[in-house]
């Protein structure tokens, strides 16, 4: 038929018999084939990125459907985190965005790949066709080189320009600038500031004032509720306070102390820094305190609040405080009869026949009432025995000047060790000459602490003993009289003596043995020394061992006395009663009884808690009610027993330095009064710590910062270390 193709099939039949049709199979697997190879090349073309030399950056994952133009790639510099980017088949206007917003650091680099890739296009297509296969071919395979490991910053957008941090980060550095800084508020707001955010980050902005202010205020209460739950499940907790001024105002300055139950170290907090108005007496002070323990939970868990000797303090807790429990069997002083008392007083006699005048009995709750509109209770005060051992060093010793013979060595050598200190610090021409003299220059007394006397004295010893020569140079050169031999005896005797006062105020005020149960054996460690001294035959300062003994037993008798001292010092796996029984014999069954009693109380509150479920038909009367109380009272018997035995191998066992489980016997119920009775600190250093921000806090005040924003500021910048364990686990909410 014309048009189309004949086909002239041969016989059959052959020279050698029957021959099969293989002419229409062959066809049939060939246009198979073709079909397989054009499927391949349509997935290869699909799978095919149209840019392979940058095959570094992404990798084509997929194409649209609907639209063969619109690519997906997938970004290597985003991993592990799986970032895909909607491209133009056309155009790299997507990549080339997503590399300047996420990934800056890359962005000269990848822009330098797309150059050298189109100028390898351009050269392709002046090639051969045959060029040009072996060229695609070769771009199709995997790159040659591996991927290279993002860095956390490139992970989560925070690359090394900055430009990939988040605003949320930036408001966050700002706020955590001005708290660790003491900034007034408004510096947010200079042109130089905002200058420099712009310049760190130009997609960044500054926040205004009234901003950082809401961002301040929200960080704060959240700290604060923080601090609260931290203290909800403490047991018992140290307070201490002072009072500070500057720049006509006056702030109350309160830290909280407890003891991390597991590790038994101490652990810090700040609770207040508030203004106080008016004059620093009894009632306004211990209102404000009573407002923080109450604002924080605390008004039950306090066992002591510590404070320096001022009279407004002391007066305090003499009006409100509670009173501290001394040992048993302390015979009381008879009753001086020239004392009037209303104990005296006859209430039956009659005014008009020479009596008394009635009596008018006056409620404490109104007087309290009427005098400070709050009924105040406040824990037992506990007087620093820092500030007692320096006014012990300093009021107490100078009784030592009646001894004549003490006196004039005393001021022949001080007044010349006194000159020149004072020229030192007055003039610039001395202090060169006795740096260039000695190699340094002299430490200076400071009229606020004793001890900075003990320093500058021991330092002159020093110098004494090893360029005495260059000293008496100096002094001649400076008109200054110098040191004779026997002035040179006393220095170094008055600093061996005072250096056992010196060495108990590291103790009491170092952190390693912040405890109230270090006091009494440091108290008695002093006296043990200073005693050994004297024992020593002084040549000028016995007089002044005497007046510090006086002073020591003043001002620290009656703390010798207290019951909780007493057991926080045998509670402690150091001191237990080894120190009582070289300083004060007599008061060894007093304590080792009230241990017992403390510890068979502490036994038996166990106890009650693990029979609290006893139901209420077992409480009914029964007719064994007889046999269950004599059971009740062998038990008791038992828990006194048990309390005896467990003081008694506490006391026998050796001394511990560490605060392990070990060292308390493996007992609970001795590391629970542990924690109890060394809670409360002997010393109001940290508290103190709290005001050494000297130089912030007036550069603060100085700038106008208000009471209220200083007051966060101081509040956030002590409870530091509690602002980043927080973050831990609950990032502050900044927006």
């Amino acid at each position: 038929m014309e048009g189309e193709d004949v086909f002239v099939l041969p016989d059959d039949t052959g020279p050698s018999g029957p021959v099969d049709s293989v002419e229409e199979p062959a066809v049939a697997v060939s246009e198979a084939v073709e079909a397989e190879a054009a499927q391949a090349e349509g997935q290869a073309q699909e799978s095919q990125s149209p840019w392979p030399h940058l095959n570094d950056y992404f990798v084509l994952k997929s194409r649209d459907k609907r639209n063969a133009n619109i690519l997906y790639f997938q970004c290597f510099m985003c991993q592990p985190k799986e970032t895909t980017i909607k491209g133009q088949a056309t155009s790299l206007y997507n990549l080339k965005s997503h590399v300047k917003r996420k990934h800056p650091a890359h962005a000269i680099q990848f822009e330098e790949r797309i150059k050298a890739g189109s100028s390898r296009g351009k050269h392709r297509q002046s090639s051969g066709s045959g060029a040009s296969s072996k060229s695609s071919s070769q771009s199709s395979r995997p790159p040659a080189k591996k991927p290279r490991q993002p860095t956390i910053g490139e992970v989560f957008g925070e690359s090394a320009a900055g430009t990939g941090v988040r605003q949320s980060v930036v408001d966050k550095r700002i706020v955590d600038l001005f708290v660790c800084n003491m900034l007034p508020l408004h510096v947010v707001e200079s042109p130089t500031f905002v200058s420099l955010i712009k310049t760190l980050n130009p997609s960044k902005t500054s926040m205004s004032r009234r901003t950082l202010g809401k961002k301040i205020l929200g960080s704060h209460k959240q700290l604060e509720e923080y601090l609260i739950r931290l203290l909800k499940d403490v047991p018992w907790v140290a307070t201490t306070a002072d009072c500070w001024s500057a720049h006509n105002k006056s702030y109350l300055g309160m830290t909280a102390q407890w003891l991390d139950p597991k590790t038994r170290k101490r652990q810090h907090a700040v609770l207040a820094c508030s203004r106080i108005r008016g004059h620093h007496t009894f009632d306004v002070l211990s209102e404000a305190m009573v407002d923080t323990h109450y604002k924080f939970h605390l008004q039950d868990k306090v066992t002591r609040t510590t404070t320096d000797n001022g009279s407004n303090f002391v007066e305090v807790f003499v009006q409100f405080g509670t009173e501290a429990e001394l040992l048993p069997d302390i015979p009381k002083p008879a009753a001086d009869p020239d004392v009037e008392g209303v104990e005296n007083v006859d209430l039956d006699a009659d005014p008009e026949a020479g009596g008394v005048d009635e009596v008018e009995y006056i409620s404490v709750d109104s007087a309290l009432d009427e005098s400070s509109g709050l009924g105040l209770d406040l824990p037992v005060h506990m007087r620093c025995a820092a500030h007692t051992f320096n006014l012990i060093a300093s009021v107490d010793a100078d009784k030592a000047l009646d001894s004549a013979s003490f006196k004039s060595a005393y001021r022949k050598a001080m007044s010349k060790a006194q000159a020149l200190w004072n020229l030192q610090s007055r003039s610039t021409v001395a202090a060169d000459s006795i740096l260039d003299a000695l190699k340094r220059r002299l430490v200076v007394p400071n009229i606020t602490r004793w001890k900075s006397t003990y320093d500058s004295v021991v330092v002159l010893n020093n110098l004494l003993e090893k360029k005495r020569g260059a000293i008496h140079r100096v002094m001649t050169q400076l008109k200054l009289q110098t040191f004779t031999d026997s002035e040179v005896d006393f220095l170094t005797e008055y600093a061996q003596v005072m250096s056992n006062v010196a060495k108990a105020l590291d103790k009491i005020q170092g952190e390693d043995q912040a405890y109230l149960g270090s006091l009494l054996p440091t108290i008695a460690a002093t006296v043990m020394k200073l005693k050994e001294a004297k024992s020593k035959r002084l040549l000028y300062c016995s007089p002044l061992v005497d007046a510090i003994l006086a002073g020591i037993t003043k001002r620290f008798g009656l703390l010798l006395e207290d019951q909780e001292c007493q057991l926080a010092a045998a509670f402690h796996p150091k001191f237990r009663l080894f120190w009582l029984e070289q300083y004060n014999n007599n008061q060894l069954t007093r304590v080792k009884n009230a241990m017992e009693t403390v510890v068979e109380r502490a036994l038996m509150e166990t106890s009650e808690e693990g029979s609290s479920t006893t139901s209420n038909e077992d409480e009914e009367d029964d007719f064994f009610s007889s046999i269950i109380q004599s059971q009740e009272s062998r038990s008791h018997r038992s828990l006194k027993s048990k309390a005896q035995n467990l003081v008694k191998t506490w006391l026998e066992a050796g001394s511990k330095e560490v605060l392990t489980d070990v060292a308390f016997l493996g007992e609970q119920v001795l590391i629970d009064l542990f924690n109890k009775y060394n809670t409360a600190i002997p010393s109001s250093a940290a508290v103190e710590c709290l005001f050494s921000i000297g130089k912030d806090v007036l550069r603060a005040k100085r700038a106008t910062l208000s009471d209220g924003n200083f007051e966060r500021l101081m509040f956030m910048k002590g409870n530091q270390h509690h602002v980043e364990a927080m973050e831990k686990t609950q990032p502050l909410q900044l927006e």
